[in-house]
């Protein structure tokens, strides 16, 4: 299975956590997290297959990227990829488990996305 697809399964599995899984030096998020943390951390955004966007930050620097994540109580799980196996470093749940990203994105090969946030909560966080 290409790791692209071992990656949108995990997403499924996991549900509205934050979804972060190593691909080399890097922990990638894709889809709706990927738009959220661009949002949030001004992370760029690029294609990870057609219609599926994708940020990656180094592993050396996760950490800056899951503290602000848990200040705000949003629910993540971080993945080791060894030798292509994905197993779980970190899973984090918050207090009141009420993370709901709610959100649409419409994108054209990942150019010129539109985002539509529907949770006023989400509005707040990313201002």
């Amino acid at each position: 299975m290409k790791f692209s697809e071992k990656v949108r399964l995990l997403k499924k599995k996991v549900g509205d956590k934050i979804l972060f899984v190593q691909n080399g030096n890097f922990y990638i998020a894709v889809g709706e997290d990927a738009v959220f943390l661009h949002k949030l951390f001004n992370l760029k955004c690029t294609c990870f297959i057609k219609y599926l966007c994708k940020v990656g930050v180094p592993v050396k620097s996760l950490r800056k990227y899951l503290q602000p994540l848990r200040e705000r109580e949003i629910s993540y799980i971080v993945y080791d990829n060894i030798n292509g196996e994905l197993k779980v470093k970190e899973n984090f749940e918050d207090r009141n488990n009420n993370t709901t990203l709610s959100y649409n994105l419409g994108c054209e090969d990942c150019k010129d996305a539109i985002y539509r946030y529907e949770k006023e909560e989400i509005k707040k966080l990313l201002n």
